[in-house]
């Protein structure tokens, strides 16, 4: 067997290539393309290699690659349309085709992508409870993200608009009603972080807090 390199291309010959140079050759190798970014849940879409001769065979598979270029084959990925999972977060993809033609195989690759985002993503939104009086305590529920969030950095505000809200003392999940708040509604602003990556999050309620 002998392998013979083409940039993004490998050709290994099944019978013996001698000195002659391999007949099938991938002039544009697949590129991968996103529909609505490297996001877990989004779609990832890959081009056809364009080839010096028809293959007899090509058979197609995703990859999924670390910071350092080492890939892995992904389960069941073997179409040209692929479904990004929650297992593919922080690794980039990679596409390969391995054509056959007369003996010879030729493996053509993709570039890797950029790395699919960890940012968590929330799909049902948080809320305040509580006694909205003063003296009363008021108490953050922070809704649901699309994988495990370390939830943190509470930032609770009273709001006499939607634009003007003043910062109050309380960096916990809680807030205890004071009387200067009496009139106004309760913002809260908070971090989900999943795997170093952080998103700022923001509830408030229309509830005036009464005296």
């Amino acid at each position: 067997m002998k392998i013979i390199g083409f940039g993004l291309s490998v050709v290994v010959c099944l019978a013996a290539c001698g000195a002659k140079a391999p007949s099938l050759t991938a002039s544009t190798p697949p590129a991968i393309t996103f529909d609505a970014g490297a996001l877990v849940g989004g779609t990832a879409r890959v081009s056809a290699a364009i080839y010096s001769t028809t293959p007899d065979d090509v058979r197609l598979s995703w990859l999924h690659c670390d910071s350092v270029g080492t890939c892995s084959p992904i389960a069941g990925a073997m179409g040209r349309i692929y479904q990004i999972a929650l297992t593919d977060e922080g690794q980039g993809l990679r596409f390969d085709e391995t054509a056959t033609l007369a003996g010879t195989m030729l493996v053509t690759s993709s570039q890797i992508s950029a790395a699919i985002d960890t940012t968590p993503i929330q799909t049902q939104p948080g809320q305040i409870t509580g006694m909205f009086n003063v003296g009363g305590q008021l108490n953050l529920i922070p809704g649901q993200f699309d994988r495990a969030a370390r939830i943190g950095n509470y930032q609770w505000a009273m709001c006499t608009s939607p634009s003007s809200c003043t910062p109050v003392t309380s960096t916990m999940d809680f807030y205890m009603v004071q009387a200067a708040d009496a009139g106004k509604t309760p913002r809260v602003r908070y971090e989900a972080e999943h795997l170093g990556t952080k998103a700022m999050v923001e509830v408030s309620s229309t509830t005036p807090i009464a005296p």
